[in-house]
């Protein structure tokens, strides 16, 4: 009904078209390399527990405990029918194998249904608890919206480069898996080449983020998209702005002068070349 309602394709015709909508998503395009465990895979070749592991390392460890004990909790038929739709949904996935990439950005409706599972739990045990037990649920409760709302704070505006402490946050998950792996932290690294080298009238080359091109709209610089972020004779560039998004700025010839970073970890870098 929902997708009737988006989109018309499927509304004229809903017994056809609604199967011919699941095989488009199956073969969705886009053929790439993503770093995944340490490791550059493709997306062709994504392991059996891609989801899985990425699910555990995003989603806040409250959530994930919470909702593991949901399992446990049979009479509630209202958990018991959303947690049916997340494994159904799951089961879909195996059975279909859609070509998914980027985390699980493809399937991040189901955090919002584990959250109105954890949500009915939490409710159920403040329900059926005693004091003391209100009391310990409402210091864990408290403690979970501080941490999350403090990384946030800190990783604003780049929230979705959140990770939870099994794989030791954003720090632990550089080098093992894609951080800002859509470029969103461009912006912020042409601010800076503006603000601190506004005098210069030179060409910079844009790697990994195309569209970060229309930073330079209002400013004298040159900006020169670079597919690869390849340097040839003809690259005549005075800066490189990139990511680490197939390790794009290893490939950099010259002198890394800022970085847009969270926690200490990079994910833009701004170069000077040679």
């Amino acid at each position: 009904i929902v997708h009737a309602i988006e989109m018309p394709f499927v509304a004229s015709n809903p017994l056809l078209n609604l199967p011919q909508l699941f095989k488009l998503g199956v073969a969705y395009p886009w053929d790439g390399e993503m770093l995944y465990l340490g490791k550059i895979i493709h997306t062709g070749s994504i392991p059996w527990h891609y989801i899985f592991v990425w699910a555990g390392i995003t989603t806040p460890i409250f959530l994930l405990c919470t909702w593991f004990l949901s399992h446990l909790i049979w009479k509630l038929k209202e958990v018991q029918l959303f947690n049916f739709a997340i494994w159904f949904n799951i089961l879909v996935y195996f059975i279909i194998k859609p070509n998914i990439y980027d985390a699980i950005r493809h399937l991040q409706f189901l955090l919002v249904v584990i959250s109105i599972v954890v949500a009915m739990v939490w409710a159920h045990l403040w329900k059926v608890g005693k004091n003391i037990h209100k009391v310990v649920l409402s210091v864990i409760l408290f403690v979970f919206i501080v941490n999350i709302s403090m990384q946030y704070i800190t990783l604003h505006p780049y929230q979705y480069t959140y990770f939870n402490g099994i794989v030791g946050g954003l720090v632990g998950a550089q080098n093992n898996f894609e951080t800002d792996y859509w470029g969103a932290s461009y912006k912020e690294a042409v601010l800076w080449l503006v603000a601190n080298k506004r005098n210069e009238d030179a060409s910079v080359g844009i790697c990994g983020n195309q569209p970060a091109i229309t930073y330079f709209s209002t400013t004298n610089f040159n900006p020169i998209w670079m597919p690869n972020c390849e340097q040839d004779e003809n690259t005549n560039t005075r800066y490189v702005i990139t990511n680490n998004r197939n390790a794009e700025w290893e490939r950099v010839r010259g002198q890394e002068i800022f970085a847009v970073t969270r926690f200490g970890v990079p994910l833009t870098k701004v170069f000077e070349t040679n």
